[in-house]
């Protein structure tokens, strides 16, 4: 082989491995910048979605407050009478007010008045037993130290997971002494996340966090968290890629787990 034709072949083996390593660096390079714009994105979806459940939880929060802070609820937890049940405690409150749960509980921790109602079928229904077994074991929920107190969160019956909201009884300006507890409570079932995901715009998926999961994903996600990492993001195939996230209770334990799947738009890209 002549000097020359040699020289060529050299330089053109060299041009081609420089080529091919650019092509992986940059390849490699790029495609890393988009799957950290791709968790990124996820992450910011599963704010969204924590944010609107937050939201759901602020609202009936304050709808609550304008039960708790009432000269009428005053008078009436301390002696129930059935003019305030026939003028305030119909079925139209549940539907208005978008509840399941109205709970008046004294100052002993006994609910004086209870109802419950199931907005999907629009039928009174008993309140659940459950709910009971938990005021009777953690008297944070209804026992307040002061006027500005007050609790508001998730809490997990076997039934549903539960929104909860609950008020120190005050006048209606709002001083005491305290006269017990007002309660509302919206059940996070399907309809309620159902409603949740049509405002985020997600596909949303819950677990309970100590059920053994259906899906393959979930227990991945599962083992995933810790004390600093509450949120987890994988892809599920070539079209899809889910992030995870842990809620907690009112008492700060991990309850349950939520997931949110979007298409894998910038990954494509």
């Amino acid at each position: 082989m002549g000097m020359r034709k040699r020289t060529l072949t050299i330089t053109g083996i060299l041009a081609i491995s420089m080529m091919v390593t650019v092509y992986f660096f940059s390849h490699s390079l790029l495609l890393n910048s988009f799957e950290k714009l791709e968790v990124t994105d996820v992450q910011q979806n599963l704010g969204r979605f924590q944010s609107a459940l937050s939201g759901d939880v602020s609202d009936l929060y304050s709808k609550s407050g304008d039960w708790a802070v009432w000269d009428d609820t005053y008078a009436f937890i301390v002696a129930p009478n059935a003019n305030y049940i026939n003028s305030n405690i119909g079925d139209t409150t549940f539907t208005a007010l978008k509840i399941n749960i109205l709970l008046f509980v004294n100052l002993s921790g006994q609910i004086v008045c209870g109802r419950a109602y199931d907005l999907h079928n629009r039928t009174e229904v008993p309140v659940p037993q459950s709910l009971e077994e938990e005021l009777s074991s953690h008297d944070v929920l209804w026992r307040f130290p002061t006027t500005n107190s007050g609790i508001d969160g998730i809490i997990l019956l076997p039934e549903n997971p539960l929104l909860i909201c609950s008020r120190p009884v005050l006048t209606s300006q709002g001083e005491g002494p305290i006269h017990g507890a007002l309660i509302m409570a919206r059940y996070l079932d399907s309809d309620e996340i159902e409603q949740l995901a049509r405002t985020t715009d997600l596909s949303l998926t819950l677990e309970r966090y100590n059920d053994s999961p259906t899906l393959p994903d979930f227990q991945n996600a599962l083992s995933s968290f810790s004390n600093n990492q509450t949120v987890f993001v994988q892809p599920l195939n070539a079209d899809y890629v889910a992030g995870y996230a842990l809620i907690e209770d009112v008492y700060g334990n991990a309850i349950l787990v939520s997931r949110i799947d979007m298409p894998r738009d910038i990954y494509k890209q």
